[in-house]
Parts: structure tokens; sequence; C-alpha cells
């Protein structure tokens, strides 16, 4: 354990720990659950570890961003991240009253929004972006959506224009205050 984290790895398999151990499968699988138990390591997935060093005791585990590409390596899998790690500000269900809610100030025109999936139909896309204390869009979150819903780079389009858009800040307490505003884009056929 010690040998992995001083090289800098801090995730194996219960097959690497069984070889590195020369011990059977039904002792190496005793040992990780006594290490588990004291702290040392964690199973964030069946059969794969990560070390726990010191500093991450309390958290139980190393941050997911610190292992999440290894064991979707292992795994074969490509994958997407988002808000890994929260923003310090306000998060999506956390609701607060403003004295005076954030505003659209002037925004930058859209590029062409054209073809859509369903023949011909319309399509209302909802995008949620978070807004710091100065009306600029600091985060943005979009829905899940497939190929055959909306063309990707349409979509990128659009989001490309929001950090060009102006908002009135929301004001809480009398400051400036960050919170998550949201704008309905209807994609047209």
């Amino acid at each position: 354990m010690d040998g992995l984290a001083r090289s800098g790895r801090y995730f194996f398999s219960s097959a690497e720990a069984r070889e590195a151990l020369g011990v059977s499968a039904d002792a190496a699988k005793v040992a990780l659950h006594r290490l588990s138990r004291q702290g040392l390591v964690a199973s964030p997935a069946r059969g794969y570890y990560v070390v726990v060093p010191p500093e991450y005791h309390a958290l139980g585990c190393l941050p997911a961003e610190q292992f999440v590409p290894s064991l979707m390596e292992r795994h074969g899998l490509r994958y997407y991240a988002g808000l890994l790690t929260a923003a310090e500000g306000p998060k999506m269900e956390s609701f607060l009253q403003m004295e005076l809610a954030a505003s659209l100030a002037g925004k930058v025109d859209a590029p062409a929004l054209g073809p859509t999936g369903a023949a011909g139909q319309p399509q209302k896309l909802l995008i949620s972006f978070l807004l710091d204390a100065e009306g600029r869009v600091a985060l943005v979150d979009v829905p899940y959506i497939t190929r055959a819903q909306l063309d990707p780079a349409r979509l990128a389009a659009v989001i490309a224009t929001l950090p060009r858009w102006e908002f009135n800040p929301a004001v809480r307490g009398g400051q400036p205050h960050p919170v998550w505003a949201a704008q309905e884009f209807t994609f047209q056929p």
C-alpha cells in the first residue's frame, strides 16, 4: 500500500492485490476487507480499490476526480463527468428568496436554430445557467439530449453565446448574489 502511494498510484484491482501479496483470492479478499474497515482503502466499484491517504481519511475515499478516469479506462468506457466538485455558490436545489431577481439586460442573437428531430416539429429546450454576483454566466447546465433530438453543433452554438449575454444581478440583503436562471430556446425545423 505504502509503495503504491509513494509511487503516486492510488488505485488497484483485487487481482493486482492478490498477485502483489502472493496469496489466494479468499485471503486477498479478507485482507482488503480488513484494510477497508481500517479506512486505509475504499472500494468505489466491485474489484476496484483506492488507497485512502491520511488527508482524505475524513472523506473515506479519494475525491472522485482523482480515480474516475482510471476506473473508466479500466472498464474501457468513454465517459463525461460534470460537476464532480460543486461550486461554492448556490446549487440548483437551493432556493433562496431574492429581493430583486436577476434580469436580462441584453443578449446576443443566437445563431439560426434549424433542423431538429421529429418531422419538422419545433423543439423547446430549457437551458439553466449559474449567474455570478456580477450577472455573468458562470456555469451552464444542459439537459441530456440525443443527436436525434437536436444536432449538438447547433446547441453548442447557442451555449457559446451565453457568456456574452448581459444580466442585472440578483440582490439579497442589499448585495448582489449568485443565482441559477434559465432560458427557454425554441429550435425551429
